[in-house]
């Protein structure tokens, strides 16, 4: 577990979907917790992870861990996507390009229509 003080994770909320969830949280569930989420959901057809609470920064390593999670996802025919992250995430999302690899959307509909796409 994680030290409640460290702030490894730089996005707010993160939605994975896969058609083999449980393989899926056995990979990211430990990546994703050493980068301080949370997982808030676990369901059949996917998990939630969220960082509530904690200022983000923004790290090569959460980065390079979105970006690896996302082409192993769609390897599997899954789908990662980026969930209203903040302004400034946001932003080194857009000026760095990885939202052009990664869907960055600011509604849940949205999201939710990116993931099953």
């Amino acid at each position: 577990m994680t030290d409640p003080q460290t702030n490894r994770g730089a996005f707010h909320h993160i939605d994975l979907s896969v058609s083999d969830v449980a393989a899926a949280r056995r990979v990211y569930a430990p990546v994703l917790d050493f980068l301080g989420y949370t997982m808030v959901k676990d369901r059949p057809d996917g998990c939630e992870w969220d960082v509530k609470g904690r200022e983000p920064f923004g790290a090569s390593l959460g980065i390079r861990t979105l970006v690896t999670a996302s082409k192993t996802l769609r390897s599997k025919n899954g789908n990662l996507v980026l969930f209203a992250p903040q302004p400034n995430i946001e932003q080194v999302l857009h000026s760095s390009g990885i939202d052009t690899i990664i869907p960055v959307v600011k509604d849940l509909e949205a999201a939710q229509a990116e993931v099953l796409t």
